[in-house]
C-alpha cells in the first residue's frame, strides 16, 4: 500500500472513531465551556382544575375539610330524605343489634333554612349501653324514637320494649342532616377515584378504599373505644361534582376490650333532594296534649304504632 493509500485510510478511520463518541457530549469550541445542565421536570402538584369535587381529586380525597363542608353547605339549600342504617353481628352472623333512622327534612329556598323535619329510628336486639346510639339513651329500653321539629319546636315520642310510650316536648336544636362522622370516615381511610357516572345532574364519582390510616378517627366515627380493634375495613362511597356525599357504605370487623368479635356495617343514602315534603305525623296532637307548649314529658300505656 503506498503512502496516499494510507494516508486515506487514517482519515477514513478518524472520521469514523468521531461518529462513534457519544452523541450527548458537548461541542468543545474552547477551554471554558460550561458543561450542559438538567433542569429536573416539576413535580405535579393539585390546581383547581384537578380537582373533581370540593377536596376531591382522581386520587381520591385529598381534603376532607373541604368535601364535609361542600356537603353540609349542598344540603342546607335543598330538601332532602336522609336513610341510614348500622348493624353488629356475631362471628357466626346471629345479630347483636340493629337500627335503621329514616330523616326528612324540608327547606325554605328563599331562607336556606329547615322549616320542618321528621326523624325516624328503631332498634333491634340488644345493645350495650356504650354502643346505644345517642337518640336512644334517655331511655335505654327505647326500641323507637320519633321526632317531630316545627316552627322553632320539637316534639319527640318513645316507643319503650313494654309497650309503653314517653312523649318528650321541648326547643328544637338547628336541623341538621344525619352525619354519622363523616368527616372522621374520609380522614380515617385512604380512598381512590374508581368510577364516574355522568347524567342528569352533576357528574358522579365513586370512591373505594380499604386502607386505614387512622384508626383512632376510624374508632371515633364507630364509637368505639380506644382499646377496641377495627380491621378488614371496605369502604365504598359516591360523591357528585358539589361535593354531595350521595351515598356510602362501611364494611368492618370489630374485636372490643371483651375479646368478642363482631361484624360491623354502616351505610347512608341520600334520595329526593330537592323533592322532599314533610307531613305532621298522627301523633302530633297526643305529643301536643301530653308536654303542652314545647315542654315536659309523660308517660302513657298504648301499642298503636304510629309513624
Amino acid at each position: 500500500m503506498g503512502d496516499a493509500s494510507r494516508a486515506v485510510l487514517v482519515a477514513v478511520l478518524i472520521l469514523l472513531v468521531g461518529c462513534g463518541g457519544p452523541a450527548s457530549a458537548p461541542a468543545r469550541t474552547g477551554a471554558t465551556t460550561e458543561p450542559t445542565t438538567v433542569t429536573p421536570a416539576p413535580v405535579p402538584t393539585d390546581t383547581p382544575s384537578t380537582f373533581l369535587a370540593p377536596g376531591v381529586t382522581p386520587r381520591g380525597v385529598v381534603n376532607p375539610v373541604a368535601l364535609v363542608a361542600a356537603h353540609e353547605r349542598a344540603l342546607r339549600r335543598t330538601s332532602v330524605t336522609v336513610r341510614f342504617e348500622e348493624s353488629r353481628r356475631y362471628a357466626n352472623g346471629s345479630l347483636r343489634w340493629r337500627r335503621t333512622a329514616t330523616q326528612r327534612i324540608d327547606v325554605d329556598s328563599d331562607a336556606d333554612r329547615p322549616i320542618r323535619s321528621r326523624y325516624t329510628s328503631e332498634l333491634r336486639g340488644s345493645a350495650p349501653t356504650g354502643d346505644l346510639p345517642s337518640a336512644f339513651v334517655r331511655f335505654p329500653d327505647t326500641t323507637r324514637v320519633e321526632r317531630y321539629t316545627v316552627d322553632g319546636g320539637a316534639y319527640h315520642r318513645y316507643r319503650l320494649r313494654s309497650g309503653g310510650v314517653w312523649y318528650v316536648g321541648g326547643t328544637a336544636d338547628e336541623v341538621r342532616p344525619l352525619d354519622p362522622g363523616l368527616f372522621l370516615l374520609f380522614r380515617s381511610v385512604e380512598t381512590r377515584v374508581v368510577g364516574r357516572e355522568a347524567g342528569a345532574g352533576p357528574t358522579r364519582y365513586r370512591l373505594s378504599g380499604a386502607e386505614v390510616t387512622d384508626p383512632a378517627a376510624l374508632g371515633r366515627a364507630l364509637g368505639v373505644g380506644r382499646f377496641a380493634r377495627i380491621g378488614n375495613v371496605s369502604f365504598v362511597a359516591t360523591v357528585d361534582a358539589r361535593g354531595t356525599v350521595r351515598e356510602y357504605r362501611l364494611i368492618y370487623t370489630l374485636a372490643g376490650a371483651d375479646g368478642v368479635l363482631l361484624r360491623g356495617r354502616e351505610s347512608t343514602r341520600l334520595t329526593d333532594l330537592g323533592e322532599t315534603t314533610v307531613e305532621r305525623p298522627d301523633w302530633y296532637g297526643d305529643a301536643v296534649n301530653a308536654t303542652g307548649e314545647w315542654g315536659g314529658d309523660r308517660a302513657e300505656d298504648g301499642n298503636d304504632e304510629g309513624e
